[in-house]
């Protein structure tokens, strides 16, 4: 649940626990990562190749939002979840046997405008022109996992989980 959508929440007088997920590995798999990663050995993604990413699974924010929403204790909380492994561009690359290449902005939201339309891909490129800038928008509190009960995938094992072969 968004910021926004949180407080339509609190307003109704619904108990909210805000999530603050990073980005997820999921978006890995997607054809215009895995299809470059899988033929070039580049990972190309619109992040700087030095931001200290934590990257999280779908499955284990599944997993967080469960835990969260069966919880009393946590009412209007704010949680910055992240994945157990905090990599850079250069050491995820470095996880495929890969280089890393950062994606131009303009480029990633055109690729994405034709998947989701200019509307969506605006919005999801201004996040990634604000995690460039603000290298703080992704950092994750390493305690949420604990807090929830939670034993998050690490990079590796997810990597080693996909099947690459297939995309």
């Amino acid at each position: 649940m968004g910021g926004a959508d949180a407080a339509v929440g609190r307003s109704a007088g619904l108990p909210v626990v805000v999530l603050c997920p990073p980005v997820y590995l999921d978006n890995l798999a997607a054809s215009w990562v895995a299809g470059p990663l899988a033929a070039e050995g580049v990972l190309r993604y619109p992040l700087p190749a030095d931001l200290p990413v934590p990257w999280l699974s779908h499955d284990d924010l599944g997993a967080a939002t469960h835990a969260a929403l069966v919880r009393d204790d946590l009412e209007g909380a704010m949680l910055k979840l992240g994945g157990p492994d905090v990599v850079t561009g250069d050491e995820l690359a470095a996880a495929f046997g890969a280089r890393y290449s950062a994606q131009d902005l303009a480029e990633f939201k055109s690729g994405l405008a034709m998947a989701l339309g200019a509307p969506t891909a605006a919005v999801v490129a201004a996040t990634y022109r604000w995690a460039a800038a603000d290298r703080d928008l992704f950092a994750a509190d390493p305690a949420v996992a604990d807090l929830l009960g939670l034993r998050l995938t690490p990079l590796r094992t997810w990597i080693a989980a996909q099947p690459w072969a297939t995309r």
